[in-house]
């Protein structure tokens, strides 16, 4: 029989290893590498076995191995589906889902950063004129019909919305993911909705009719 403390040490040293690989690779490497493990294991037990006369019992090893697994990716499962659900409820309201996706495989540092970006922002030229020509009601459907078509754009083009502010919109790009067109994406969105505007105005009356102005600057931002 193998002695007591060589023992101790094969099982301490497979299951640190198998742990290594559960915590620090993705399901796709961990699982073929603890696997391997264990076969190398197993083969290295029959060798002694059949050469030396060395028995070890190889169940010990193996299930430590298999509950270190088990238990590491059972937890790491729960914790990383939290952040995901944390980083979905944060973000989901402000970026496509498309960015979102992949911000679960690159979660953004949330303290606070210094970036360049590009920042945009619109509002509706007279809209003070506007509101006192409509009900309450209508200002608020005509309004929310107008601030949905913008927002979708920015969102096509992988901007973040940042707020609105009565009529205004402000967005940018280049956080939370980075990209490093954003300056284009911004002129890119600023044109889209320029159009998108042109064929809605198309389907209002003449006294629902919109102009907007946009703004766009790229620079340090802390964000």
């Amino acid at each position: 029989h193998l002695p007591l403390w060589a023992n101790i040490f094969l099982v301490f040293v497979a299951t640190m290893l198998v742990s290594f690989f559960a915590s620090r690779f993705k399901n796709l490497w961990s699982m073929p590498l603890s696997l391997l493990l264990s076969i190398l294991i197993f083969l290295a037990c029959s060798f002694l076995f059949d050469l030396y006369n060395i028995l070890i019992n190889y169940s010990v090893p193996f299930a430590g191995m298999f509950f270190s697994y088990i238990t590491i990716i059972l937890y790491r499962s729960s914790t990383e589906e939290r952040e995901k659900r944390k980083i979905r409820a944060m973000f989901g309201k402000y970026v496509s889902p498309e960015v979102v996706a992949q911000m679960m495989d690159h979660p953004p540092e949330l303290g606070g950063v210094d970036k360049e970006l590009t920042v945009f922002f619109s509002d509706i030229r007279g809209f003070t004129s506007l509101s006192e020509t409509l009900t309450p009601q209508e200002l608020v459907k005509h309004l929310n019909e107008y601030l949905s078509a913008m927002t979708d754009i920015i969102l096509e083009t992988g901007g973040t919305l940042d707020k609105y502010v009565g009529d205004e919109i402000m967005c940018f790009w280049g956080a939370p993911l980075e990209v490093q067109d954003h300056a284009f994406r911004a002129c890119q969105c600023a044109l889209l909705q320029k159009k998108k505007l042109a064929e809605l105005n198309e389907q209002w009356p003449m006294e629902k009719r919109l102009a907007i102005g946009i703004g766009l600057n790229t620079g340090i931002m802390t964000v």
